[in-house]
């Protein structure tokens, strides 16, 4: 059950971003159809890591001490960041939030991967 919820709210969030062509939308450019479904977007995203703390919870304590101390933080600060996302038509946030959150996410596989390694 669980392992179908994060894809699928991944394939929600893809299509509400990327309708299609932009003539199928009410809106005069890209950047206007962005900030009109902004909400829905980052909204259908944001649970994916609060779900993602509660399956590794299930997994048992000492699966959830594994993930290592940047985990719980990690996932606090993408959830935070993608619910003010949601919130705010604040450019200079997205703007922001487009260059942080997919560096933050690389840095953190990275260093999750070299522990690995």
């Amino acid at each position: 059950m669980w392992v179908i919820i994060g894809p699928t709210l991944l394939y929600l969030g893809s299509g509400i971003l990327c309708p299609g062509e932009l003539k199928s939308t009410d809106a005069k450019n890209w950047r206007e159809y962005y900030y009109a479904n902004r909400r829905g977007f980052f909204f259908s995203i944001m649970p994916i890591w609060p779900l993602d703390i509660i399956d590794t919870l299930l997994k048992g304590r000492q699966h959830f001490i594994d993930q290592g101390v940047l985990y719980l933080p990690t996932m606090t600060i993408w959830t935070i960041g993608f619910l003010v996302a949601g919130i705010t038509a604040n450019e200079r946030y997205h703007r922001f939030w487009s260059i942080f959150f997919p560096l933050h996410a690389i840095g953190y596989a990275t260093i999750v991967l070299l522990k690995l390694g």
